[in-house]
């Protein structure tokens, strides 16, 4: 039994890059009997124990349920761990008490991300899980890059652990990229999906199109799961415009608006954080032939293989059409994913 640390996906939360991923690496071992097991620091918790074929779902409370999490840390041939944000401290009574074989998903630089943040204190609590964790000699680590296998292996040089790329592609974006339809007309279509997390440089990129909106050959379109909160600041930013269009879609309905758009927003700083990343954004930009808008064009391996982009502070004169070459890359990447063996992480 794979013993993964994670919440199970639910239709709910879907949309979340994160538990794109996790469902992405359950697909992979389908076929083997695993648990995911989540616990909670407290009593009063609902027990839950959900059977679904080979697939058991456990939310737990710690000290109420404690012999029940220690037979299944016994029980797990391996642990598979998403991401450092599901590393409680206590976890490692357990890790180091069974001594089976760890597989951390690592996901992001959670560390680096919360500081950048300006979470100080979760910098520190993370940083010393991290470290704990890469003292292990029975590590693996899948990594989504290859700049971030290296940032690592630089960051942990006396560290034995053995790694495996594997990069995020959204359940909808498995089947090869279409062919880019004949462009009709001479509207330039720009989208931007996504949030207002710090990160995203969301009030950057509406003051960006607040400089462009006037322009009678330019349409926005502006995807978010916070539609009150952007509306506001759109309106707040821009304005009542009629080529601004802000909506909530579900990961399904994405695809037509990527066909017809042209160039999308991925507005990220230079930062660690964002060099050693994959963002699932810019895959599903670049599978539908989108050129990326970039305030860094330093994101993961992207620069190294080639992309196509233009940075913010370029968007006059842009011409209505589709990069290849982006699709061309969002090919190969592909072909990348399927040769992975994760077998050879158990």
């Amino acid at each position: 039994m794979i013993l993964f640390l994670a919440t199970y996906p639910t239709e709910s939360s879907e949309k979340d890059g994160m538990v794109q991923r996790i469902a992405s690496i359950d697909a992979q071992f389908a076929d083997r009997e695993r648990a995911y097991l989540t616990i909670y620091n407290r009593k009063k918790t609902k027990k839950i124990i959900e059977r679904r074929g080979l697939l058991t779902l456990y939310s737990l409370s710690l000290v109420r349920d404690f012999f029940l999490i220690l037979r299944l840390f016994f029980s797990a041939s391996n642990i598979y761990i998403h991401s450092l944000y599901n590393v409680p401290t206590y976890v490692f009574f357990f890790l180091y008490l069974v001594k089976r074989p760890i597989i951390l998903d690592v996901h992001g630089v959670v560390p680096e991300e919360n500081e950048f943040m300006g979470y100080h204190h979760y910098f520190e609590h993370f940083k010393k899980i991290e470290e704990r964790l890469f003292k292990m000699s029975n590590l693996k680590i899948v990594t989504i890059t290859d700049a971030m296998t290296k940032y690592y292996k630089e960051k942990y040089p006396n560290a034995k652990f053995s790694s495996l790329k594997y990069s995020i592609f959204p359940a909808h974006l498995q089947e090869s990229p279409p062919q880019p339809k004949p462009i009709e007309d001479e509207t330039i279509n720009f989208v931007y999906a996504g949030n207002l997390q710090k990160w995203q440089n969301a009030e950057m990129m509406l003051e960006s199109i607040a400089k462009l909106a006037r322009n009678s050959n330019y349409h926005f379109y502006i995807l978010t799961g916070e539609l009150e909160e952007m509306v506001s600041l759109v309106r707040e930013k821009i304005g009542e415009i009629n080529n601004v269009e802000v909506l909530s879609v579900s990961p399904t309905e994405l695809k037509n608006y990527y066909e017809k758009c042209h160039y999308g927003f991925v507005l990220r700083d230079d930062i660690i954080v964002n060099r050693v990343a994959c963002p699932t954004k810019l895959i599903e930009y670049m599978f539908y032939g989108i050129t990326p808008i970039v305030l860094s064009e330093n994101m993961g391996d992207f620069n190294s293989l080639g992309y196509e982009f233009v940075r913010v502070n370029e968007l006059n004169n842009l011409k209505a059409r589709k990069s290849t070459i982006n699709i061309e890359i969002i090919k190969k990447m592909q072909v990348e994913n399927r040769s992975v063996n994760f077998r050879s992480l158990l």
